[in-house]
């Protein structure tokens, strides 16, 4: 009677320890940072195009064509200005003004002092802005 006592106090014994090193071990797998074998997916948000970023953020001030609203109409305005001074002048206005920009000043004079709205798109959404920009 005494040796089935011990053989079974031995069996559950070694059940139990084996059961709580195989929780051990879940817990330190999941814990453990991702092996190098696994990729990291980056999602991308998707890419807005130069025209779709002008009708939601320029409409309102700008026309696509020479005729002038809030602000002057777009068409042509590649030609008469330079890529850098366009990009400053959508970023930041009032800075290039600051900086003693006499393009810029005259712009906010003749405008009625209308003070433009900076914009900080990324480097990707004002090059598409840009390029569509060179399109009007």
């Amino acid at each position: 009677m005494i040796n089935k006592m011990v053989v079974f106090s031995y069996f559950f014994l070694c059940v139990g320890v084996l059961a709580c090193s195989q929780r051990e071990a879940r817990r330190e797998a999941q814990d453990s940072p991702a092996s190098p074998e696994k990729k990291s997916i980056k999602i991308r948000k998707p890419q807005i195009s130069g025209e779709e970023l002008f009708q939601a953020n320029c409409v309102s001030c700008h026309n696509k064509d020479a005729r002038k609203l809030i602000g002057p109409g777009m068409a042509g305005i590649t030609k008469r200005r330079k890529k850098e001074w366009i990009i400053a002048f959508i970023k930041n206005s009032q800075a290039l003004m600051a900086s003693g920009d006499k393009e810029a000043i005259a712009l906010f004079d003749q405008y009625n002092k209308a003070v433009m709205t900076s914009f900080m798109f990324s480097n990707e959404e004002m090059e598409a802005l840009y390029k569509y920009l060179e399109t009007l």
